[in-house]
């Protein structure tokens, strides 16, 4: 009996994890939008990655924490900036071509507006994005624009 009841909880377990690590990494187009939003107010992020045109402009992002809230305000601390911003997130199917560029846009894109101003680094991310991954503990978003090739990274 012993050996049953170890058995099961070892199986119990095992599926436990299992489970947790496929909604912890599913990805964006998966999910419903207020599954993504739960995942995104559970705490602050901070950039992890910011490219431009080619370019590795993370460090200008460095010390700045990201809370996004449920009321879809954004605050962003650190660096002697605290500032309010506002955020959304909606699923876009469309092959729109905003700014008359060509976008990578998908057939069911998942978009994240972000609109936050106190600086130079808040207005280069105050913007449409595309959400390409999102877990627990990281969000990365594209702007699908070829030209610019804006990438941020978030994590916790």
């Amino acid at each position: 009996m012993k050996k049953f009841a170890y058995l099961f909880l070892a199986v119990v377990a095992v599926t436990a994890t299992s489970c947790s690590k496929n909604m912890n990494s599913a990805s964006p187009s998966s999910m419903t939008v207020e599954q993504q939003k739960s995942i995104l107010i559970f705490s602050p992020w901070e950039v992890t990655k910011y490219r431009q045109k080619g370019k590795n402009h993370t460090t200008d992002f460095s010390g700045y924490t990201f809370q996004f809230n449920t009321d879809g305000t954004l605050m962003v601390s650190g660096n002697g900036l605290m500032t309010t911003g506002t955020w959304t997130l909606n699923k876009e199917t469309s092959n729109k071509h905003d700014d008359f560029l060509p976008h990578d846009s998908g057939a069911d894109d998942n978009q994240m507006t972000l609109i936050v101003t106190g600086n130079a680094q808040m207005d280069e991310i105050s913007e449409d994005w595309t959400i390409v991954r999102l877990s627990d503990t990281e969000m990365w978003l594209n702007d699908g624009n070829v030209f610019s090739g804006k990438e941020i990274r978030f994590s916790r």
